[in-house]
């Protein structure tokens, strides 16, 4: 009955001129507070169910009313206010929480996928990092084999002597001039693949495939320096063995040095 009652005072109320400080909460809701207490009850009720009609924007000046309101009346309807409030912003708690868990389990799907990839990525770096190895073992099984068999095939060359060029060693061990002065055609470049200490054995990463001969001489060189000479003692399809000039000697050779015919052109 109470209720139907405030349903009615509403629809009263809707129909009730606006009051010139209706944009102002805290006037509107003063002028409400008084009329709680008003003699006339249906002046309480519309101002009860106008109070309601606040919502939680009231929530404040209800609680600070409430505790200082000595009057039973306006108790009562203050808290009848105040529970509506309570329960409009439990739901609206509700449904920000229920959003957040929503955000919550989306971020969670999307931690759980990002961390599959990382460890797929992870299992994949491993297996790369595996099979590196594995070529990099067989690359210098290979070169090993290579000169074991380049080893033979100089063992079985007699050494020709190549004769002194003075002037070109002086030259060359000065670092002065064209290097490219002494170049030969085809003109190829390619680089060291094998250096063995503990023979002249030196295998280079070009062979019959690009026209390298027995007798061929290479310049080698590291970055803008002058090394040293090479000459082609057997020439495979795609290396050829080869034995350091030491005559034109500036640096010892490393795995690695570029090798040409046309080095400063």
């Amino acid at each position: 009955m109470f209720r139907s009652s405030l349903l009615l005072l509403a629809a009263l109320a809707s129909s009730l001129p606006a009051f010139a400080d209706d944009t102002d909460l805290k006037g509107r809701l003063e002028r409400e507070y008084v009329d709680l207490g008003a003699e006339d009850p249906e002046v309480r009720e519309i101002a009860t169910e106008q109070m309601l009609n606040e919502g939680v924007s009231a929530g404040s000046f209800v609680r600070n009313k409430l505790a200082a309101e000595k009057d039973p009346e306006v108790n009562g309807r203050l808290l009848v206010v105040l529970r509506a409030i309570e329960h409009e912003e439990v739901t609206s708690l509700e449904r920000t929480a229920e959003t957040e868990l929503r955000e919550i389990s989306r971020l969670d799907a999307r931690i759980a996928g990002l961390e599959a990839a990382a460890t797929e990525e992870s299992f994949r770096v491993v297996t790369l990092a595996r099979d590196l190895a594995v070529a990099r073992r067989r690359l210098e099984q290979t070169l090993e084999e290579i000169g074991k068999r380049l080893d033979c095939q100089v063992a079985a060359t007699p050494t020709i002597e190549q004769p002194a060029e003075p002037e070109k060693t002086e030259y060359l061990r000065g670092g002065g001039g064209n290097i490219g002065d002494f170049a030969v055609d085809p003109r190829i470049d390619c680089q060291i693949l094998y250096v063995d200490k503990d023979s002249p054995v030196i295998v280079i990463s070009a062979g019959s495939n690009l026209k390298v001969e027995t007798g061929m001489k290479f310049t080698v060189y590291r970055g803008s320096q002058y090394v040293s000479k090479i000459v082609v003692t057997a020439a495979g399809a795609g290396f050829a063995s080869c034995r350091e000039l030491l005559d034109f000697r500036k640096e010892p050779l490393r795995q690695g040095d570029p090798v040409s015919t046309r080095v400063f052109d």
